[in-house]
């Protein structure tokens, strides 16, 4: 069966949508490996708009990488009004891909290499991974920041296969690109502050909080000077282009395109 797959552009931002996890996995799992093609993807929230308006390389990262997520339900939602597509959030955090993922890295015992975060944070998840997925093969960690040439040599050197990149946007996705340009051949995922997630706790989110779709209300009293800028400042960008869009866009009766 073919997977189900499509990218499309949101307000000028490229976003790969499948209808749900499952048929993300179904494409994703077979190219993850020892010996696989490979694939290369990140991850889009509402400050993602903010950020390829003020960063043109961000936006050009996002255009070069083979799958581009929709990382929140703002995403999700926003696709649906401006295009009518039904789309499942995604993201790499316990709620979503990693789960699925590190099992199907640890069944193939696949060289793992986890960047990202201040000093000791990867290897500490790292260790906390290890604790579910015992067999993990983790040929190498590295906290975030190193220059990227050091990065990029010692990632290559160590034979990882699939790299977890946490260093937040847009450094992450410079950090895929670089890897890419030198000819890394396995698989890289961004993951945002998951690994910080996974040092604090094994599970981050509670399951109300999953169960409403309140995530980022939930992070943002969590660590409301980390985020409040983010949220109450730089999510506006994407939210005036959002309400623009849906205010200047053709009657439904006008659009030719109306299929989910």
């Amino acid at each position: 069966m073919e997977t189900m797959i499509r990218r499309i552009e949101l307000i000028g931002l490229p976003v790969t949508v499948f209808p749900t996890l499952d048929d993300c996995l179904a494409h994703v799992l077979p190219l993850i490996g020892p010996g696989e093609p490979g694939v290369f993807a990140s991850f889009i929230n509402p400050r993602s708009y903010y950020l390829a308006q003020h960063d043109p390389a961000y936006g050009a990262a996002l255009a070069r990488l083979d799958l581009v997520l929709p990382d929140g339900i703002g995403i999700v939602w926003a696709l649906r009004q401006l295009t009518g597509v039904r789309a499942a959030r995604i993201s790499f955090d316990a709620t979503s891909l990693y789960h699925p993922v590190f099992r199907h890295l640890q069944s193939l015992r696949c060289p793992v290499f986890i960047i990202g975060g201040r000093p000791g944070v990867a290897a500490k998840a790292a260790e906390r991974m290890q604790t579910i997925y015992p067999t993990l093969n983790v040929v190498g960690v590295m906290h975030g920041y190193q220059s990227r040439a050091h990065s990029v040599r010692t990632i290559k050197n160590s034979g990882a296969r699939f790299v977890l990149c946490g260093m937040g946007a847009p450094n992450q996705e410079s950090m895929l690109m670089a890897l890419k340009q030198a000819g890394f051949s396995g698989s890289a995922f961004s993951c945002g502050g998951f690994l910080d997630q996974v040092v604090e706790k094994k599970e981050y989110y509670p399951r109300w909080v999953d169960r409403l779709e309140v995530r980022c209300l939930y992070r943002l009293a969590r660590e409301p000077r980390r985020l409040c800028r983010r949220y109450l400042y730089e999510y506006q960008a994407f939210v005036r282009q959002f309400l623009q869009t849906m205010l200047t866009r053709p009657p439904r009766s006008a659009r030719t395109d109306e299929s989910p």
